[in-house]
């Protein structure tokens, strides 16, 4: 399968968090259906980056145990970088593009 790479700084930040987490999904050792759940729809915050189209959800109840979700998402948080936040929810990972 061929691997997406988008250099930081050449797309918008919606598409880069798309690409991060379909190439670490590439590389999992138990091949699984990753569902983005949620954009600019569902429930967020009225501040939420989700509206300013920085920001997505992923489904995790694909993934067997706790520890295959944390290492998910650590393996999305390196994919990304310093400039994007990873944060393994109850029912999915959120990621979003917030330079500090």
């Amino acid at each position: 399968m061929t691997k997406l790479t988008i250099k930081r700084g050449v797309q918008p930040p919606l598409l880069r968090i798309f690409a991060g987490i379909s190439n670490v999904a590439q590389t999992l050792d138990h091949p699984r259906s990753i569902t983005i759940t949620s954009g600019i729809d569902g429930k967020h915050g009225k501040h939420s980056l989700h509206f300013q189209l920085s920001a997505l959800d992923v489904r995790t109840r694909t993934f067997r145990t706790l520890a295959d979700k944390r290492a998910f998402a650590q393996a999305v948080r390196e994919e990304l970088g310093k400039d994007y936040d990873v944060v393994l929810e109850r029912t999915h990972l959120h990621v979003e593009f917030d330079p500090k």
